[in-house]
């Protein structure tokens, strides 16, 4: 009725097994067959191991197998009443507390395997076993290799030039610090017309004495040109004063 059968792994090599194989002059294997047929009837009729009205022959009919019953009988693993049949033993192996027993016992131990599965095995003194934690490792470098690479971001990029900046940077007459030069004019941002203003005012101050003496020592960096907006100033009233961009880098 349940669909159940507790069945040993020993049963193969089991000396009752091999006695009844040597009566029936067949392998052990058929035996077990045998033994598992009989106890598939009980299980379909029974749920305490008595079946009333049965017989030794009738048993044989329904598992096909002639003399198989009574070779159980002479082992102690079948018995023959007046008013049926009976499985010595049934309760404790095959009864409906036995497979709930069983049952329960199986849930159980999944459980222990899926979580050692997830965290491993622990000794008594609280370490991983050597084997769950290969196991862990390997696990994880799995995951690890598993996982795509996400490219990290530099934070130290440059900004994109701007397509006017490469005509500032050639007209400047001073080159230096070109990155510096680059984040001013990008902060900068100028329209047309002031690019315009600006690559004018190099022209007139490149000709200017404080641009050319000393081979131009004295010319502003770019980007202190560009962040002081100093193509705005005024050319030096005399020619030959002072200079106004001493100090000025």
């Amino acid at each position: 009725m349940s669909g159940w059968i507790k069945m040993e792994t020993s049963l193969r090599t089991h000396p009752k097994v091999g006695r009844m194989a040597a009566v029936l002059k067949s392998d052990r294997l058929r035996v077990i067959g045998g033994l598992h047929a009989v106890w598939c009837v009980f299980d379909e009729h029974t749920a305490d191991g008595w079946l009333p009205w049965y017989t030794l022959p009738m048993m044989d009919e329904a598992i096909g197998w002639k003399g198989f019953s009574q070779a159980m009988a002479d082992i102690g693993w079948l018995e023959e009443h007046a008013e049926g049949l009976q499985a010595p033993e049934y309760e404790e192996h095959n009864s409906a507390s036995a497979k709930r027993r069983a049952l329960d016992s199986g849930r159980k131990k999944s459980a222990r395997d899926a979580d050692k599965s997830a965290n491993g095995s622990w000794n008594s003194g609280g370490q991983m076993s050597a084997f769950d934690a290969d196991t862990m490792r390997t696990r994880e470098e799995q995951d690890k290799s598993n996982t795509p690479v996400v490219p990290r971001k530099r934070t130290d990029t440059k900004p994109e030039a701007p397509p006017g900046f490469d005509v500032f940077w050639t007209a400047y007459p001073r080159k230096v610090a070109k990155a510096d030069a680059l984040k001013a004019y990008v902060r900068l941002d100028p329209d047309d017309d002031l690019q315009a203003e600006l690559l004018q005012a190099l022209r007139r101050q490149s000709t200017w004495p404080q641009w050319t003496k000393d081979d131009g020592q004295f010319i502003p960096h770019p980007a202190s040109w560009l962040n002081a907006r100093r193509w705005e100033d005024a050319p030096p009233a005399n020619g030959h004063g002072d200079d106004p961009f001493a100090g000025a880098h």
